[in-house]
């Protein structure tokens, strides 16, 4: 029989999803009644209706091709972490590592190590001294993606270190290469407007040269609500044919 799931924006999305998998793996929804994949814009893991997340979808393909350093701004939850992954799949630096440094969770002198390394330049991950010269050229090539997590909880001696950093290589052409082989990209919990209000930080945005990514709540992307439950859905229960119709009342 015909099944359909209808919810309120104010309604819990998880309890949604959980309503939706009971139903689904007790069997009912017929095939004709099967929801469709509801994406006119999928990159990677990005399910995108609205045209502000296919805006997104847009600068992510920027962001990939840039040596710069790029920057996401976002409340908790608008998947930050998930866009700067799908950054990096889409880069030159695929096949490399994807490093996350979390400015709230590591200690100071890791994250330093980690993002300078001992020259001073961007390094590759775990680029700890090596055993011979051969292996240490190995290690600097090797391709990365460093997403510098949190940055409204960098330290502030640590913050202006970055801001030289980066005013520094902007001027250096000849660390073009080096930026492209370890990609930098940086994730606040904040909006663009609230950041370049912290102290520091209005330097930091200045020096951002690549791109800049704003994620709006999913409250305020309507047109995404039923493709991504479509998603979830699948992911769960991997056949279309068994996932009910979903509704969202007016």
């Amino acid at each position: 029989g015909h099944l359909e799931v209808k919810f309120s924006g104010s309604e819990d999305l998880v309890d949604v999803v959980e309503h939706a998998l009971n139903a689904a793996r007790s069997g009912a929804g017929d095939a004709e009644d099967a929801l469709p994949a509801p994406v006119s814009y999928r990159l990677e893991a990005i399910v995108a209706e609205s045209r502000e997340m296919q805006r997104v979808c847009r600068e992510i393909e920027m962001a990939a091709v840039t040596a710069a350093p790029s920057l996401l701004c976002g409340e908790i939850g608008t998947g930050k972490s998930l866009i700067a992954r799908t950054i990096h799949e889409c880069s030159p630096r695929k096949g490399g590592d994807f490093v996350v440094l979390n400015c709230a969770e590591m200690p100071e002198p890791v994250i330093e190590q980690r993002l300078f390394g001992d020259a001073g330049g961007v390094a590759t991950p775990g680029s700890q001294p090596a055993a011979g010269g051969e292996q240490q050229s190995e290690q600097a090539a090797r391709p990365c993606t460093i997403l510098l997590d949190e940055i409204v909880m960098m330290p502030p001696d640590l913050l202006e270190k970055l801001v030289l950093h980066l005013a520094k290589s902007v001027d250096d052409k000849a660390n073009g290469a080096a930026a492209l082989r370890s990609g930098l990209i940086l994730s606040a919990d904040a909006t663009f407007e609230s950041l370049s209000q912290m102290g520091g930080f209005a330097a930091l945005l200045a020096q951002i040269s690549g791109v800049r990514i704003e994620i709006k709540p999913l409250r305020e992307r309507d047109m995404d609500i039923l493709p991504l439950l479509s998603h979830f859905l699948y992911q769960q229960i991997g056949d279309w044919k068994k996932i009910p119709s979903l509704a969202q009342d007016a």
